[in-house]
């Protein structure tokens, strides 16, 4: 049964087609996001752990959020990962790097994911399609655009934790990043400690 939302077939083909690469991005995310989770280790462990746990439940519910609305544009939505593998923007990660390369990629992953979103934005107020608009400003990957330094707000936390348990002297405590320098975060070395 044909659906009348007051959207034309083709502009509802043409808005999920971006919301698909929005959803694919999400996903792709999500997995990156949840794999890192997983395998975290180093001086930003708990910080990052606890972090990482919070981005990666607020994505699988956006995916699902995304997916909903792609059906209800009455194109069905993305269900495998070559699916998923072949329309998203992000790089994937096969190995296992270290938590400061973790950091760099998730951001870089949030910022390329924001990018897809601002172009679904764009088709879906064109095609005046305000639901699909703001559902997409509302995804956490376009949200955490204005937050993306959430990761140094978690770093300065376990810094000070470190401090409090170890006493300021010491130099096993992760540096601070310095503003504006979101994916430089690195250990803070003995010699400035």
């Amino acid at each position: 049964m044909a659906i009348d939302i007051g959207i034309s077939k083709s502009d509802r083909e043409g808005v999920a087609e971006h919301l698909s690469r929005v959803l694919a991005d999400t996903y792709s995310l999500y997995l990156k996001t949840h794999g890192f989770h997983w395998n975290v280790t180093g001086p930003m462990f708990m910080g990052l752990h606890a972090m990482l746990e919070d981005q990666y439940q607020e994505m699988w519910a956006a995916a699902d959020i995304i997916s909903e609305r792609i059906r209800t544009l009455d194109i069905y939505a993305l269900g495998s990962y070559p699916q998923f593998g072949k329309l998203t923007s992000l790089k994937q990660e096969t190995g296992v790097p270290d938590w400061k390369e973790m950091v760099s990629q998730l951001v870089d992953g949030h910022e390329t994911a924001a990018r897809t979103g601002r172009e679904a934005v764009k088709v879906a107020a064109a095609a005046n399609d305000q639901a699909t608009a703001d559902l997409v400003t509302a995804t956490p990957e376009c949200a955490r655009e204005s937050r993306v330094d959430a990761a140094l707000a978690t770093q300065i936390a376990a810094r000070r934790r470190c401090e409090s348990s170890r006493g300021f002297a010491t130099g096993d405590c992760p540096a601070a990043v310095p503003a504006g320098r979101r994916t430089a975060i690195r250990p803070q070395s003995r010699a400035t400690a």
